[in-house]
């Protein structure tokens, strides 16, 4: 880090200079200037981070010095001093962007302490100018990135393939947890003369940019040449912006836009969206890939979804809801809310509805109420507990409201419904 001191008294520069403890503040390299115009050939000539500035200097003062320091785009986080604490300075230095003032005279602990504070702003200021420039590398390049995941997957490299998204969505700041990604596959079987001819580049820019539109412009899309005739773009929502039905929406008017606007016709092929966990790519993802029909040019154009059979032919569900559903069982003493068990396996509360529903085919709030209800009746059942007694095992604070959803789910009264398992004890 370095600092450039500026004041029209060498004295105070140089007593600066070398009253102050730099390497303990983080400054590395420091520079002298006893007027503007020396600062100036400083700023533009060597790199500098943090400028020490009096304020009060005769011909062109501090505070004009910063002005062109702005209007050279020279970025340079700046410290006033001045021996008058007038609000008029301390306003102008703020417009202007200073990082803050100290006032004269002013121990050297103290100029220590405001340096400091610079350095590690700049230091902040650094990395997210990082970022940011990375991630516009990144965003510009991002198809060379789907082109290398899918290598790898194809190599059943998954352990790299994993540290690589793990690695694009800690870049792009994607919400890991949330995140959905949706993949396709599309085969051009016949296009537009004129398209045809358009090189590889501009096909695949304009083909995001049509599914980006038609995604609101708020899910990125990465996309990557598979063949002359052929490419895989993924979708990345981390937003939980879409859900099936929509990305099936979305397909839908793509594949009639390449019909009726590019004069297209193709076979493409997609799914579900499979969900991020632990900010590793989904198995059944990487799993799907590989399963794409290799032949992809024998198909009849239209869109081929994947066959939903893994999760309805096994019954499974997923993790995340199953982890919710195997909380509640075993604390239905609980109140738990939708957004208790959203924030639990790190979902939004309105997607968590949607997926629970969509897995269960009932609501969170059903679930939960009949899972208390199947508690208290094997209470009923198998115990001497009064009524009130199992309310309040089930979370129920209200006799009334407990007897009158007992009844609502089961049909009984809890009292009917011991006499009624205890009938049949009997019976049998």
């Amino acid at each position: 880090m370095k600092i450039l001191l500026v004041d029209d008294q060498r004295a105070i520069v140089e007593s600066i200079q070398k009253g102050i403890n730099w390497e303990k503040v983080g400054i590395d390299e420091t520079y002298i200037a006893c007027s503007a115009a020396e600062a100036k050939l400083i700023l533009v000539n060597f790199p500098v981070d943090i400028m020490l500035c009096d304020i009060e200097m005769p011909g062109e003062d501090g505070l004009s010095l910063l002005q062109w320091a702005k209007e050279q785009q020279i970025d340079v986080c700046c410290i006033f001093l001045t021996a008058h604490a007038e609000f008029a300075y301390a306003k102008k230095a703020i417009q202007l962007g200073g990082f803050d003032y100290v006032l004269q005279p002013a121990k050297y602990a103290e100029i220590e302490k405001v340096v400091k504070k610079a350095c590690e702003h700049v230091k902040k200021e650094k990395n997210v100018q990082w970022m940011q420039k990375t991630q516009t590398e990144l965003r510009q390049n991002r198809d060379i990135f789907l082109s290398a995941l899918l290598y790898r997957i194809g190599q059943k490299e998954y352990e790299e393939a994993d540290k690589a998204f793990g690695q694009l969505l800690q870049l792009q700041k994607f919400n890991g947890n949330q995140t959905v990604l949706y993949v396709i596959r599309c085969y051009y079987r016949k296009q537009n003369s004129k398209i045809d001819k358009w090189n590889t580049e501009l096909k695949l820019f304009v083909t995001r940019n049509v599914l980006e539109e038609l995604l609101d412009n708020k899910v990125q899309v990465f996309i990557a040449e598979e063949s002359q005739k052929s490419f895989f773009a993924m979708a990345v929502d981390d937003q939980q912006i879409l859900d099936n039905e929509k990305w099936k929406q979305v397909i839908e008017r793509f594949y009639h836009f390449m019909q009726k606007q590019m004069a297209t016709e193709a076979a493409i092929y997609t799914g579900c969206g499979k969900g991020v966990r632990d900010g590793r790519l989904p198995k059944e993802l990487m799993k799907g890939l590989q399963e794409l029909p290799d032949n992809i040019e024998g198909k009849l154009d239209g869109i081929h979804w994947e066959e939903e059979s893994a999760a309805e032919d096994t019954g499974k569900k997923d993790e995340r809801i199953e982890t919710v559903m195997q909380y509640v069982k075993s604390h239905v003493y609980e109140n738990i809310s939708r957004a208790d068990a959203a924030g639990m396996v790190f979902l939004n509360e309105e997607y968590f509805s949607k997926l629970f529903k969509a897995e269960t085919g009932m609501t969170f709030k059903d679930y939960v109420l009949i899972e208390k209800m199947k508690m208290a009746g094997t209470l009923l059942k198998n115990t001497n507990f009064s009524v009130g007694v199992i309310a309040s095992k089930v979370g129920f604070d209200n006799f009334s409201h407990f007897s009158r959803t007992f009844k609502k789910v089961t049909d009984y009264t809890p009292q009917e419904y011991r006499l009624h398992c205890k009938n049949k004890k009997e019976k049998s």
